[in-house]
């Protein structure tokens, strides 16, 4: 398994775990929205900062994860949904498949909260630093 599946599986896993945020949007936590995906929800997207370092026999590697917070209702609702991804992944544990293990998981970019050009869907975004060893 890649480090960016065994960490987003792992994000996943402890976004659906938090009640505070299931609250919010329910299950709807999805990697790609589907077309009719019925407001509010969360997308996730993860990138590979850094090239794999070497550390001591294992493999460091970094990843970027990207939470985007959707309401059709309001901006507050999308920024308490921000807030509850913050606290559910901010220097949390996440578990991940074998071989790899969290480093650390924490905030890199706390983006704005704002209306999008159509006048009615509100976003919110957060990014957090993953990095894992295997």
């Amino acid at each position: 398994m890649d480090s960016t599946i065994a960490s987003l599986k792992g994000v996943r896993n402890k976004l659906i775990a938090n009640s505070a945020l299931i609250a919010l949007v329910g299950n709807k936590i999805y990697n790609k929205a589907p077309q009719e995906t019925i407001y509010p929800f969360v997308k996730m997207s993860i990138n590979t900062e850094l090239s794999p370092v070497i550390n001591n026999s294992s493999q460091v590697f970094t990843h970027i994860l990207r939470c985007q917070a959707w309401s059709q209702i309001s901006l507050e609702e999308a920024i308490n949904i921000r807030s509850a991804i913050f606290n559910a992944l901010h220097r949390q544990s996440l578990t991940l498949d074998s071989p790899f293990k969290l480093i650390d998981c924490q905030v890199n970019t706390l983006l704005d909260a704002f209306l999008e050009n159509d006048g009615k869907t509100y976003q919110s975004v957060i990014e957090f630093k993953i990095s894992v060893n295997s």
